[in-house]
Order: structure tokens, then C-alpha cells, then sequence
């Protein structure tokens, strides 16, 4: 029998199943490799109210009465669900692990979210409920949330890590490829006022579903999560992603967060989707022997989380949609003990909003320190200037371990200055 070529069909009466009236087709296929069997099945989505497809690829065998764990795999803006079975050697990683993935369609802009002004753009409740349900009708898949991910890339790692955030009781672990995490700063791109409305009388609708403003649901989510980003992405992912990461970090949620040389291609994708499905795998495993994920970061110290999580609070409630001028403006004073101790009156007539952290470091965007928390500390003023007095920390540890060297600590201030401008 030749499975490329050959369709099941099955047709549902309505009398049996009314919410669920569909015409559903398997169509089954080789595998790229020896250990993986793709399928592409169709259902009817009562939130779209419409058919859709989704594309699993399951083991090979599938062991009998054997439940293995899913992964929601979501693709990018301008594709569908075939995305990453076209443009990548998904089975090929897949082979020899333990889990069925689902590639379900989520419209080229459909943004994985349930519009309030286009109805037929309801696609969180499309892939969170009607898929689910579809899936675990169908397949022998795990049905508790331990053995439940979501990962994507693009629009889908925005899809991912937001899904995972409204959901946290449906998956265990989310990760994105290059996501576009802060819907809000990207007004007028990739049909988002079509589903979101127009900034910024619509800001709070941006913000309502964006991954940026969710942070604070992973407090107590109980979520893995991965997130990573090519450094040479253009398309805003690079600020998107490391604003992420302060702001996770500020609230002293565990993550893990990386950067690579890459864009945004299928290149970076093709080339760090193995770690993705390692992560996943890996919480499989731990919740399967009984443990949560990690809930907060460790090594960092209290007083360094308390702070910048108090300096976003204050941003919010003093600076944050005020009508600012070149004259009303702050100046914003970064730097360890030497300035967090530092007053405006020793700066007359203007602003100053200090953002001084005793012991504080240079830093880096992956560990804590000044490059790391100058997005959502500093930029979210739009200071008129920003003064940094630090250096001394980072040379008391030279002195102590060797490192870092003066050498590296000019290029953290380098780094700094870089981003700044």
C-alpha cells in the first residue's frame, strides 16, 4: 500500500456529534526518517467556524498502549502549518525521541490570538481548545499538562510563550525561536492593527496579549521556559527578547535565555530547533518523576531583583504615558552605591530618576548587571541623558579573581554605550 498516496476519511454524523460536525481527512505519508511517520489530518474548529489542519508526526512504531507526551509546534507570519515540515528536517530530528508533535495552521498573521475586533481571528481558542481536544481524540497522547509544551518561532515563539502564559494549566513548558515578544513596539507590521486595533488609543489591547506585558503570570505559572535570538535579527526580536529577559529576571523567574549569531531565517531556525526539542524532552522527564520547574533564579542577589522591579513600578506610575518634553525629561543615574545614594538636588531644575543599585556591576545582557537592565529600568523613562558611574565593582573583582580584565570591562562600558545610542 502506498501511504503517500492514500486517504482515510471519516464522516461525523451531526446527530452524534453537533459541536463536532465535521468531515475529517487523514492523509498519511512516508517518513523522512526511518524512526518518524508524518500525517496531515483536518478538523473543524468551532472557534474559526471553519475546517483547518494540522500536520503530527508521530514515532515509529508507536508502541502499543504506550501515551506519549505532545508538543504543539507553531509556525512564523507568511506560513502555515506545512512551514516546518518544508523547511526543515523536523523528522529527522525527531527521530528517536519519545513524543508526537502537532503542526497545527495559524493563518500567515493570525498572531495566535482571539481578536476582539476580527471574529474570525480566534486563534488562541482555536489551537488551545478545539486542537487539544481534537488531538487527544484522535492520538495516544498524554491529556495532563506535564506532558503538554508548546514551542514556535517567530510569530509562532510570541505564539508559544503567550499561549503558555494565558494557559499555564495546558502546558508545562514553552519556548520560542526569535519570537516577537512586545507586540506593542511593533505598530503598523505584519497586519497586527488589523487584529489589535490602532495605537495608542488600542495600547492596552497590544498590551493585554503581549508576552512583554504577561511576565508577571510566570511568577506562578509553574512554566519552563527557552527563549533565544540571533544577534544579527533585524526585525526587532533582538529588543523584544532581552527585554523579556530583564523583565523575567526583575521578577526573579527561572528561564533560560540565549543568543547566537544568526538572523531570522531558516538557517538559525533548521540549526537550534534540536535544542528546543532537548528542553522539552528534558521536562518531560522532570515532571514525570514529580518535580516542578525552577521558580526563581539563583545566584542573584535580593536587593539587585527588589530594586528593578520597583524601578519598572516607578516608571509606570510616574513616567509611563506622561505627556514628556525636552524640559520635563529625566536624566537617569545608573551606577553601583556612588550614585544609588546620589539625590537631585545635586541637579537643579531638572528630572532625575536614579536607578542606582548598590554593588552593582557592567554587567552583560545574560547575567545580571547595568547592560542588562537598561531596557525596562532606563529606556522605559526616555531620559533626556543618562549618566553611568560604575567600574569599581568589576575592578575589585580583577583584582580578587583576575577577571574581568580592564580590557574587558572598557568593552562592557563599550557594550553599554553602544546600546544607549
Amino acid at each position: 500500500m502506498n501511504l503517500q498516496n492514500s486517504t482515510i476519511r471519516l464522516r461525523l454524523s451531526s446527530r452524534l456529534f453537533p459541536l463536532f460536525f465535521a468531515v475529517v481527512t487523514v492523509i498519511l505519508s512516508t517518513a523522512a526518517g526511518a524512526g518518524v511517520t508524518t500525517e496531515t489530518a483536518t478538523y473543524h474548529s468551532a472557534a474559526l467556524d471553519r475546517t483547518t489542519t494540522y500536520i503530527v508526526a508521530l514515532p515509529s512504531p508507536l508502541k502499543p498502549d504506550h501515551r506519549y507526551p505532545v508538543l504543539y509546534l507553531l509556525h512564523g507570519a507568511y506560513d502555515n502549518y506545512r512551514a516546518w515540515t518544508d523547511r526543515t528536517t523536523i523528522t529527522e530530528e525527531l527521530d528517536g525521541r519519545d513524543v508526537i508533535v502537532i503542526m497545527p495552521d495559524g493563518s500567515e498573521f493570525g498572531w495566535y490570538l482571539d481578536s476582539s475586533i476580527k471574529p474570525a481571528n480566534q486563534y488562541d481558542t482555536a489551537i488551545s481548545r478545539d486542537l487539544i481536544r481534537d488531538v487527544e481524540s484522535r492520538y495516544l497522547v498524554r491529556t495532563d499538562r506535564s506532558g503538554r509544551a508548546i514551542a514556535g518561532l517567530s510569530m509562532g515563539g510570541h505564539g508559544a510563550l503567550s499561549l503558555a502564559a494565558k494557559h499555564p494549566d495546558l502546558y508545562s513548558s514553552a519556548s520560542s525561536l526569535s519570537g516577537i515578544l512586545n507586540l506593542s513596539a511593533h505598530p503598523g507590521k505584519w497586519q497586527l492593527d488589523d487584529i489589535l486595533g490602532k495605537q495608542p488609543s488600542a495600547l492596552p489591547e497590544w498590551r493585554r496579549h503581549s508576552v512583554l506585558h504577561l511576565a508577571d503570570t510566570f511568577s506562578t505559572a509553574d512554566v519552563a521556559l527557552l527563549f533565544d535570538t540571533g544577534l544579527g535579527d533585524k526585525t526587532g526580536a533582538v529588543e523584544d527578547n532581552q527585554r523579556l529577559h530583564e523583565a523575567l529576571t526583575n521578577r526573579n523567574i527561572h528561564h533560560t535565555y540565549r543568543e547566537y549569531p544568526g538572523t531570522h531565517n531558516w538557517e538559525y531556525w533548521q540549526g537550534h530547533i534540536g535544542e528546543h526539542l532537548d528542553f522539552h524532552e528534558d521536562n518531560f522527564t522532570t515532571r514525570s518523576a514529580g518535580n516542578a520547574a525552577l521558580k526563581t533564579i539563583q545566584g542573584l542577589p535580593p536587593s539587585y531583583t527588589t530594586k528593578t522591579l520597583s524601578y519598572e513600578q516607578e516608571n509606570r506610575e510616574r513616567w509611563q504615558g506622561s505627556a514628556l518634553t525636552s524640559d520635563t525629561q529625566p536624566i537617569v543615574l545608573v551606577g553601583s552605591s556612588t550614585f544609588a545614594a546620589t539625590t537631585s538636588t545635586l541637579f537643579p531644575g531638572y528630572q532625575v530618576a536614579n536607578r542606582g543599585i548598590g554593588a552593582d556591576r557592567l554587567g552583560n545582557v545574560t547575567s545580571f548587571g547595568i547592560l542588562h537592565r537598561l531596557y525596562c529600568g532606563v529606556f522605559d523613562v526616555k531620559p533626556a541623558a543618562i549618566l553611568i558611574n560604575n567600574g569599581t565593582n568589576d575592578l575589585y573583582h580583577t583584582s580578587v579573581s583576575g577577571y574581568p580584565s580592564v580590557e574587558t570591562a572598557a568593552e562592557g562600558f563599550e557594550a553599554i554605550v553602544k546600546t544607549i545610542r
